[in-house]
């Protein structure tokens, strides 16, 4: 005669089962805050990458080398140091979130 298969008293399945959705329950707050900041760099990333677009447009154009326009030329190199300083800190950061999101996965 076949042995019937060992199963658990239903009692310690529905306490395994409680226990296992109390663990994803704390991984998910976990990763709630970090997958938030990611999301807020990822936006400030896009503007920061749109106003860099439009500042490398602006110095591609001859127009903006020009005598009378060498107030408005330093003024977007300035810029554009700035943003491209800023983009990499945001990168970084950005980075260093993933890296704990991917941790916290692991």
């Amino acid at each position: 005669a076949e042995k019937p298969a060992v199963t658990a008293p239903p009692a310690d399945r529905r306490e395994q089962k409680r226990r296992e959705a109390e663990v994803r329950q704390r991984q998910s707050a976990a990763r709630k805050p970090i997958e938030s900041r990611i999301k807020r760099l990822e936006e400030k990333m896009a503007k920061l990458n749109a106003h860099k677009a439009a500042i490398e447009a602006q110095l591609a154009d001859p127009a903006s080398y020009g005598e009378a326009r060498k107030e408005a030329l330093k003024t977007l190199i300035v810029d554009q140091a700035y943003v491209a300083r800023e983009l990499a800190q945001l990168e970084a950061e950005w980075l260093e979130q993933q890296q704990r999101l991917e941790q916290l996965a692991a």
